[in-house]
Parts: C-alpha cells; sequence; structure tokens
C-alpha cells in the first residue's frame, strides 16, 4: 500500500510538531565527501600491477625477475614525484 503525499510520514510528524530533520549549520547538508589522496605506495603499487600485466609472465620464477626489473628501472625522481602528486611538500 503507498500512502498519498498528504499522508507521507515526515508531513504528518512536522504537522504535529516535530520540526523536520535539517541540518544545524548550512555547511552540514548534502556535501560532497572527498576521499583522502592516494598515500605514495598506492601510486607505485598500481604502475607495478599495470607492468606486471604487460609482461604476461606466468611463473612464480618470471615474476619475480619482471618485479626486478620493475624495481631496478624506478628512478628517485619518479619516487619523489609519487610523494608530491600526493601532496606531500617537496623537500
Amino acid at each position: 500500500m503507498e500512502l498519498a503525499p498528504s499522508e507521507h510520514r515526515s508531513r504528518r510528524l512536522t504537522a504535529i510538531g516535530y520540526p523536520a530533520i535539517r541540518p544545524k549549520r548550512p555547511d552540514q547538508g548534502r556535501r560532497r565527501i572527498r576521499r583522502p589522496d592516494f598515500i605514495p605506495i598506492e601510486n607505485a603499487v598500481a604502475r607495478l600491477k599495470g607492468l606486471l600485466r604487460q609482461a604476461a609472465e606466468r611463473t612464480v620464477e618470471g615474476l619475480w625477475t619482471v618485479i626486478g626489473g620493475i624495481i631496478d628501472r624506478s628512478t628517485a625522481t619518479e619516487c619523489r614525484n609519487y610523494f608530491i602528486a600526493a601532496g606531500y611538500a617537496a623537500a
């Protein structure tokens, strides 16, 4: 059974004196929830996973070899850029 618009519970409650549910301050309304920036390791792991998919290696030893090669190719500048992109101050 569907209630008619005039019989909706929230309208009945406000009619008998209950206050409508409203945010206390204007900024507590429906605001977008922001996710904190990625931590630097997430960006590095995402890159590692992408390169592992490209390599398409299927053996354990082969995967370790590919991972070692990816880590060897990572530069200090690249690692620093992960921290800068995450919002950390450059030193």
